[in-house]
């Protein structure tokens, strides 16, 4: 999938030659507008002179602020860190980073750039192959791409805006100059407005023509729209991304507060429901009600959800209308209806008792106000007329031999919920589970503490929902040892112990070395569950550990991996029951076991080697390291030692608690040093302060150097990306 282009990733196999012209008219705008801003663009990213001329070596080596030549991270990088890592520098947070323009200003410029389309690619590539740990990144750089700097295109220039006050009139002097202050003034606000929403990379200025690169934004927005179906797969990702939609319109758009609730948006979301067939749709809705302060409901009342006649007459609309509205009219509710007529009628008596107490009026204002009047009915009956001919158009495209919605499997699938819900047997409740498919978001909180209930949802659970649920199922003594649980119990240990279950959903060890962490602690992170534990489910955890090496792909580099023995990394990983210590020797094991070249060491204030190879287990490794004397740590002591005794390596991999050092080299200087010396030009850093929630020594403009604060489940897939060169 790397070489997909743009058209390839939206358009896929099928055959749209509208769209296809669209998209070759917007990437042909974006390389105009990026054109134009290429010089400045070099000026402005020139290094600044330091003193100390060091070689360079390549064209794509710029000078860093501590004088050495390293490679820049390109557009391209930045995209991919952003989009994988969820900041623009070459920093992983495992804690939630909230998102905000401010902290996007890199996106806002690459887009401005003119590179909208490569940003897009991203966007879609990253998303559809599952590299990206979490989706919050990727659905705020598709909010992006689709509301930045949003405003009305449809609406006519100021000067045509004033002057429909004046339609019909004779102008005199006076009605001249008051069109011209009111015009100035109406641009003095654009202006400010324009001030206020520009938030691209400090000192960038647009090279462009204006026209130009509002054709090329507005081309932009119209492709990002079509993305949403490719992006936001489940509903939990269109709240999500509706509600960032919402956060950049108001913070970058030319109309003060603006929501971003125009036609684009609006065209997306209702598209996003029609292209689900009704059983996926009624799964979807069911199993994802609600998210960011958005409901399905209000997502249909925003975007005034009704099907459109340019649909093809194949579209699964046409064919199946009536499971189609049954859903939607279950999504609404009766009560939409009773709003409607409600606020009908009080629009009545509002106009009823303006018309009533309207005082006396000069012939010139009665004249106004008739042919306002008349305007309106006119526009009224206008439109009623169009929407006549659709009812017709919708009548005749609507076939006539729709299959029945009570037999349809959504209406079944749905009303199956909704009896859910008022289930109070827990036998009924497993029933349903059974005969629906229903999963846990299906089944009321007050049933998640039967066994029946359990036993049903884990018959055809996914491996990855049964490891996270471990904990919940110990907590209502389903898997401890009694003798009552045996059947559980054997259930539970052949699905963690079946090798093709394992590598069809890709689960890493490093997920299971998490989990059995948590299991064996016998109880929730937070104090909500405890348990105890029984040692078949414990062995069956080790187990598959070892058989999820089977699914972890070598990377074929040369690693150095540096292991912190100072006192504190006996201390728990931030948010975990995994010790830094049994976190790095979990890393350091996956990586002897799956890279052809690994070789290990301790440090603190000192360096001593360490002869692990692919049988030592993490029970070894740690007995190793807990008997070693430590002091402070100077994480540049491996690459100082490295260099020393002449080894060559594609990558360092620290582990420590924090991001405290000691020594006279800084790390990120220690690494420079060992490209120059060993000639390794693009030999990599990462370090990982496992208990550190936000440092930096890496720098961020060389793409060679990450930190990771935090550990979890996505760091094993980050490492692989950074070390072959993806972020």
């Amino acid at each position: 999938m790397a070489s997909d282009t743009l058209k390839e990733l939206l358009i896929g196999e099928s055959i749209d030659a509208e769209l296809e012209r669209e998209i070759n008219s917007f990437e042909k705008l974006a390389s105009f507008i990026e054109s134009e801003n290429q010089v400045i663009d070099g000026e402005r990213s020139k290094p600044r002179e330091l003193p100390g001329q060091m070689q360079k070596i390549r064209e794509d080596q710029v000078r860093n602020t501590a004088g050495g030549y390293v490679f820049k991270v390109n557009d391209l990088n930045r995209i991919r860190r952003f989009l994988i890592l969820g900041t623009e520098g070459g920093t992983y947070y495992s804690s939630e980073k909230e998102l905000t323009i401010d902290n996007v200003k890199a996106m806002c410029e690459i887009i401005e750039k003119g590179k909208g389309p490569l940003l897009l690619r991203e966007i879609i590539r990253i998303s559809l192959e599952g590299r990206a740990p979490k989706q919050d990144p990727t659905l705020f750089a598709l909010a992006l791409c689709a509301r930045y700097k949003v405003r009305d295109t449809t609406r006519p220039n100021v000067y045509h805006h004033v002057m429909k006050k004046y339609k019909g009139k004779t102008l005199t002097e006076k009605d001249c100059e008051a069109i011209v202050n009111e015009v100035q003034e109406r641009m003095r606000k654009s202006i400010l407005v324009n001030e206020r929403s520009k938030v691209a990379g400090d000192g960038f200025e647009q090279q462009a023509p204006q026209e130009a690169y509002d054709d090329y934004q507005k081309a932009l927005q119209k492709m990002a729209f079509r993305a949403v179906l490719k992006v936001c797969r489940i509903p939990t990702h269109l709240f999500t991304f509706v509600g960032y939609c919402q956060k950049i319109s108001a913070e970058t758009g030319a109309k003060q507060n603006s929501k971003g609730w125009g036609r684009g948006l609006r065209t997306a979301i209702a598209y996003w429901y029609f292209n689900h067939t009704p059983e996926d749709l009624a799964r979807l809705i069911t199993k994802y009600q609600q998210r960011n302060k958005f409901c399905h409901r209000d997502l249909l009342r925003l975007c005034h959800l009704r099907p459109k006649t340019s649909f093809p007459t194949s579209h699964e609309y046409w064919r199946r209308h009536k499971e189609f509205d049954f859903i939607f009219a279950y999504i609404v509710g009766d009560i939409e209806e009773g709003h409607k007529r409600k606020a009908e009628a009080e629009g009545n008596g509002i106009k009823k008792a303006k018309s009533e107490n309207r005082k006396e009026e000069t012939d010139e204002q009665r004249k106004k106000r008739e042919e306002k009047e008349r305007e309106r009915v006119e526009k009224q009956m206008a439109r009623m007329k169009l929407r006549e001919e659709k009812i017709k158009v919708f009548s005749e495209l609507k076939l006539p031999e729709a299959p029945d919605v009570e037999s349809s499997a959504a209406a079944k699938l749905i009303r199956a919920f909704e009896e859910m819900k008022t289930v109070t047997d827990p036998e009924k409740a497993a029933s349903l589970i059974r005969e629906y498919g229903l999963v846990r978001e299906h089944v009321p909180s007050n049933l998640l503490n039967s066994k029946p209930v359990w036993e049903a949802l884990i018959a055809d659970m996914a491996m990855t929902a049964l490891i996270r649920n471990l904990g919940k199922l110990a907590s209502i003594d389903m898997i401890n040892d009694k003798e009552e649980n045996r059947g559980y119990v054997l259930k539970v240990i052949s699905q963690l112990t079946d090798k093709r279950a394992l590598h069809k959903a890709r689960v890493h060890p490093i997920s299971i070395l998490l989990a059995s962490a948590v299991y064996k602690s016998g109880g929730g992170y937070r104090g909500k569950l405890h348990w105890e534990t029984n040692p078949q489910i414990t062995a069956a955890l080790e187990k598959a550990f070892l058989l999820a090496f089977a699914n972890v792909t070598p990377t074929n580099k040369r690693y150095c991996l540096a292991l912190d023995v100072s006192g504190s990394m006996s201390s728990n990983v931030l948010n975990s029951f995994l010790s830094c210590r049994e976190a790095a020797a979990g890393m350091s094991m996956v990586l002897l076991k799956t890279e052809p070249k690994v070789e290990s060491v301790a440090f603190s204030d000192g360096l001593t080697e360490l002869h692990f190879d692919q049988s030592t287990t993490i029970d070894q490794m740690l007995e190793r390291v807990n008997n070693m004397d430590f002091s402070s740590t100077d994480c540049a002591l491996p690459m100082l030692w490295a260099a020393e005794k002449k080894k060559e390596f594609d990558v360092f991999v620290i582990y420590t608690d924090c991001e405290t050092w000691f020594g006279d080299v800084h790390p990120f200087k220690a690494l420079q040093q060992y490209r120059e010396q060993m000639n390794i030009r693009d030999a990599k850093l990462v370090v990982m302060g496992m208990t550190s929630t936000g440092f930096t020594i890496a720098d961020p403009t060389d793409p060679g150097m990450l930190d990771i604060c935090g550990f979890d489940s996505a760091v094993p897939e980050l490492l692989k990306e950074f070390v072959l060169g993806n972020i």
